[in-house]
């Protein structure tokens, strides 16, 4: 029983790939002959296919700068960014439909520590470190079944060399890893959807609005209170908004 329960689950998760796959072309045809809401269809419904992918986040965000719709354009390339982050075409896109952003937010200068340690952690995506923290977990595992149970002279030698470079590596891959979790859990961003929302004092309708924010702006949500988010910018200012005039990455 187990074992058909196992073959109809690998039939059908390949079906759902061929699905997503097909579904993506699609999209990819409706957009070369310039069918923009037939291409954000097809990829929408490629996605929920539960496959989601940086091609297809960055596709559908080409799809939506053509329709003129900023801020969801975005939001999925900032998707695409979290699966692929070293992506050159990706970034690229996202520098030029931030030009259509109204609000031109400062950031705060950051030393070259702080950007070499921002470039290293978000160097892979989360997927890819943890993919790279399991194989050098098991290349270690393997060098220490070599270590006691081979004879080979040559061999053992090898495995004295890399086996402490292997484990320092893992150990740092493994720390990036965790600090890309942490982040994932607690630092949540959003991207304005909406043409222009008010950010108020407190987390009510007849607040007093602070200032406005129009579409395509990238915000991180520091706290949620009813139907409210509270939330801040990169320049430091905070307050609240409704959660219906953003979406998280």
């Amino acid at each position: 029983m187990r074992r058909v329960i196992l073959l109809f689950m690998i039939v059908a998760s390949g079906c759902m790939a061929e699905q997503t796959e097909y579904l993506f072309r699609q999209g990819v045809d409706a957009y070369q002959q310039n069918d923009y809401e037939t291409a954000v269809s097809h990829f929408e419904a490629a996605l929920q296919q539960g496959r989601a992918s940086a091609a297809i986040y960055y596709n559908l965000g080409n799809a939506y700068y053509k329709m003129g719709q900023t801020g969801k354009a975005i939001l999925n390339y900032e998707r695409a960014k979290k699966l692929a982050p070293s992506d050159d075409d990706i970034e690229f896109n996202l520098q030029i439909a931030q030009l259509r952003v109204v609000d031109k937010i400062p950031s705060p200068e950051a030393d070259f520590f702080f950007q070499f340690w921002h470039g290293t952690k978000n160097l892979l995506s989360l997927k890819a470190f943890a993919m790279l923290a399991v194989g050098l977990y098991l290349l270690l595992i393997a060098l220490i079944v070599i270590r006691f149970f081979s004879k080979n002279t040559v061999l053992l030698n090898w495995t004295r060399i890399f086996r402490l470079p292997i484990f320092i590596l893992l150990f740092f891959i493994g720390a990036l890893f965790a600090v890309r979790v942490r982040e994932d859990v607690h630092n949540r961003h959003g991207i304005i959807l909406v043409e222009k929302v008010s950010v108020v004092s407190s987390p009510s309708a007849d607040s007093t609005e602070m200032f406005a924010l129009h579409e395509g702006v990238k915000i991180q949500i520091i706290a949620q209170s009813g139907d409210f988010f509270r939330i801040r910018l990169t320049d430091g200012k905070d307050g609240w908004i409704p959660h219906t005039a953003l979406e998280i990455i």
